[in-house]
């Protein structure tokens, strides 16, 4: 038999209690642990170091989706040999930005990583979770925002014209008649954003009123940024403008692509603590880049932070 072992590294599994599992996927078992807070896999089977390194890809492209990055690989190997990953395309090496504990909205369990999981993660569109992975990827911060609002405005379409919620969108317009027989760009944002408007709903996270808009200016937005960079049909009213507005837009599209991607296509267990933490996270972030306010706080981060410059400002630590 042959085996990969991998240990990998992300804040969310410092905290996470993962307890151990195991599972059969495509001829070979896979083994999943935690040791020392990082995360071990074993990939054993008879196949050779290219085809279980498919497998290995396989999950971590989940765990991408899972932790909002790439866990750093600390170690990997085959048959005891370690394998040379730096010349691996850059996509596999996410920027310090999106590695966050509070990203992680889904818990390592046997429940979300399986072999169900692995074949589904088959029906996502690989062009455009690839096109998402080198979005924010390490490399690509030094990428001008221009480039890559216009690149993950495309991923919308990739996805959810890849999903079978796009089959039933086309279904329903047949029955009622319409004049369209296809979608719009700006339908398959809104349903791509359907699920990050339900939790923005529920947790009263108000992101919308820090930015000024409404739902539907926010994907009017998106559309019309999407059309102006895609088809030069002249300036766009409402496109994007300002590269530090791409750079929350750019955060907003990825986090609603994954809750879609995970819960609706993936059917992983969400972990609301988590996803409610992060989208205040992102409240208190575009509330202070935005309207330089910092006394609407809403998450523990940015709380915790604000104790901290507290106490050392009676300290007399900073001015």
């Amino acid at each position: 038999m042959n085996v990969i072992k991998a240990k990998l590294s992300h804040n969310a599994f410092i905290i996470q209690s993962i307890q151990p599992f195991s599972f059969e996927y495509n001829n070979t078992t896979i083994r999943v642990y935690k040791k020392e807070e990082c995360l071990m896999i074993e990939l054993i089977g008879r196949k050779k170091e290219n085809g279980l390194l498919k497998v290995f890809l396989k999950l971590y492209d989940l765990l991408f989706l899972m932790l909002g990055a790439y866990p750093i690989r600390l170690s990997l190997s085959y048959n005891e040999k370690e394998i040379d990953t730096s010349k691996w395309v850059i996509r596999y090496t996410t920027a310090n930005h999106f590695i966050e504990q509070e990203a992680a909205f889904c818990d390592i369990t046997v429940e979300n990583i399986n072999s169900k999981s692995l074949m589904n993660i088959d029906n996502i569109h690989k062009q455009s979770i690839a096109s998402i992975s080198y979005i924010v990827s390490e490399y690509y911060e030094h990428v001008v925002t221009n480039h890559r609002i216009e690149l993950i405005t495309h991923t919308i379409d990739g996805i959810f014209m890849h999903s079978i919620y796009y089959k039933e969108l086309l279904d329903m317009k047949r029955l009622q008649n319409s004049k369209s027989s296809d979608t719009t760009y700006y339908e398959n944002v809104e349903r791509v954003f359907r699920l990050f408007f339900y939790y923005h709903r529920k947790y009263n996270c108000q992101i919308l009123e820090e930015l000024g808009t409404t739902k539907k200016e926010f994907y009017k937005t998106i559309s019309d940024t999407r059309n102006d960079f895609s088809h030069l049909l002249g300036k766009k009213k409402n496109r994007l403008i300002s590269g530090k507005d791409m750079v929350y837009y750019i955060d907003l599209i990825f986090f609603a692509e994954r809750l879609f991607v995970l819960e609706e296509m993936l059917n992983l267990e969400l972990n609301e603590g988590m996803i409610q933490e992060y989208m205040y996270i992102m409240h208190d972030w575009i509330d202070e880049l935005v309207n330089k306010r910092t006394d609407r706080i809403k998450s523990k981060r940015y709380t915790n932070i604000q104790k901290v410059n507290l106490i050392e400002k009676k300290l007399g630590l900073t001015e």
